[in-house]
């Protein structure tokens, strides 16, 4: 049986035989075009996801910058109960900062703390960038967009043992007023019956560019009033939002003190009883329309900005450059408009 057995098998191995290059030629291009399909699928959906992070990202950045702009700046002017505007008579008043934010033109009285002045304090302050020196405060800021000064109080305190070391305060009653440090001993804050404790503001947003991993990229910046480790005033820098190429501010002004607006005008061509909001009865900001834009943080080979943005009285050109963007707005009103008083 044994002789049988190997004839059979050296019968059946005799008729196997391999692919003929034919064959291989023909199954090497249709798994060739198989995993050519498989690639550009992949490739269209890891597009498809890339670009719709994208989106999101500048959507999401976007929002935000003008949620916060829009949040500040509705509150400017806002001094508790006090129901005057801020002035060199307050029963204290800090010593300014060293490198003090302001800026106004021909104006004393636009900085951090009130100050002896002609003219009354300014709680909102804007302009056109024209240089990288701005405010006297900052060094880096992009000429594309505008810079604005915002002062108020926020967020009340229960008891002076609950205020934060480095911020500053704002004691207030309907008649009276004191701004004070937190690192200060309590013990010589002014008495003010019937007071109630406000953290004090003066914030100023611009944009300038920043390294984002290797990346160059515009950023929302903020200068912000604090109490030093050495115990002065002191302006200090912090990014807030990546992707904000350009911020544009026009202000709604009311020139016959009829309550309405009569026209929008941009920050640079604001005058100075504007500023002054009401103070001599004269005219004051009733309103504020806010435009941010929002741009990637990284390049879209796949694609070429060919667009033209409008922020109020200017256009902003896509440049034909590879960077998505999106343009955000909104209108907001001032609440305290009139003589600095709460409305």
């Amino acid at each position: 049986m044994r002789p049988l057995v190997r004839t059979a098998m050296n019968k059946h191995l005799k008729y196997q035989r391999g692919l003929s290059l034919l064959e291989s030629m023909i199954s090497l291009s249709i798994g060739v075009f198989l995993m050519g399909g498989v690639m550009m699928t992949f490739s269209t959906m890891r597009g498809a996801t890339s670009e719709t992070l994208g989106i999101g990202e500048v959507q999401e950045n976007g929002r935000l910058a003008i949620s916060i702009l829009r949040r500040d700046i509705e509150h400017s002017g806002f001094w508790g109960q006090y129901q005057s505007q801020l002035s060199d008579e307050l029963l204290a008043v800090p010593a300014s900062p060293g490198t003090d934010c302001s800026g106004g033109s021909n104006s004393t009285n636009d900085g951090s703390f009130p100050i002896a002045s002609d003219w009354v304090f300014w709680s909102l302050w804007a302009t056109t960038v024209t240089s990288a020196n701005v405010l006297g405060c900052i060094t880096d800021a992009n000429t594309t967009s505008d810079v604005v000064q915002i002062k108020r109080a926020i967020s009340s305190a229960t008891a002076t043992g609950d205020f934060r070391s480095n911020r500053f305060y704002l004691i207030s009653s309907s008649s009276s007023a004191a701004i004070v440090g937190g690192n200060a001993d309590s013990s010589t804050y002014p008495v003010i019956d019937n007071s109630t404790n406000w953290m004090y503001q003066h914030l100023v947003y611009y944009i300038a560019d920043k390294d984002f991993y290797g990346s160059t990229v515009p950023t929302l910046m903020r200068r912000r009033l604090i109490v030093s480790t050495a115990g002065l005033a002191q302006m200090n820098s912090e990014p807030v939002i990546d992707g904000i190429e350009s911020i544009r501010l026009m202000f709604g002004v009311d020139v016959d003190l009829d309550g309405r607006v009569d026209s929008y005008i941009g920050a640079e061509n604001v005058a100075r009883e504007h500023w002054n909001q009401g103070s001599a009865d004269t005219s004051y900001i009733l309103s504020v329309r806010i435009y941010v834009l929002a741009r990637a943080l990284e390049k879209d080979s796949r694609y070429t900005n060919e667009n033209t943005y409008t922020l109020g009285d200017r256009e902003v050109s896509g440049n034909s450059d590879h960077y998505r963007r999106m343009l955000f707005t909104t209108t907001v009103s001032i609440i305290n408009a009139v003589n600095g008083e709460w409305q």
